[in-house]
């Protein structure tokens, strides 16, 4: 009798990932949209319209055809103008940190050239793991 063709296959047990810490998932989404807030700021610099996009998988419905469509997607910026001087504030789930001792929200960067450096060093804050406590209060408060 001829071999099986599965059984000419090497077969393994299904790898799973091992579940990653919640804060640090967590920090890899604010690095995630600190660079999108980052490339926003950029566009905002040289004067252009910055717009984000979204595959969606649509079937066409005369040839049953699944095609995949990229799709422009809403993205708020998180600093804002106010008397011709930059604020910006981090954010996750919409929500602003609380950055000082007391209700502080938001960053002054001033000029929005500075707004990409601000970004830089807030992405190097949550590497660093200075956001540990904001997240753990969001976990807190979610529950």
């Amino acid at each position: 009798m001829a071999k099986s063709i599965i059984g000419s296959l090497k077969l393994s047990v299904k790898q799973v990932e091992k579940n990653v810490d919640p804060i640090v998932r967590k920090q890899n989404k604010l690095i995630k949209n600190l660079r999108e807030q980052r490339l926003m700021a950029e566009f905002l610099i040289k004067g252009k319209q910055y717009v984000s996009y979204k595959e969606k998988a649509v079937i066409d419905e005369q040839t049953g055809e699944k095609t995949t469509l990229q799709i422009p997607k809403k993205v708020r910026a998180w600093f804002f103008e106010v008397d011709s001087t930059f604020f910006i504030e981090v954010k996750y789930s919409n929500v602003a940190f609380k950055l000082g001792s007391k209700s502080e929200t938001a960053i002054e960067v001033g000029d929005k050239k500075q707004l990409p450096v601000v970004i830089d060093k807030l992405i190097e804050a949550t590497e660093q793991g200075e956001f540990t406590t904001n997240f753990e209060a969001f976990s807190k408060t979610k529950k």
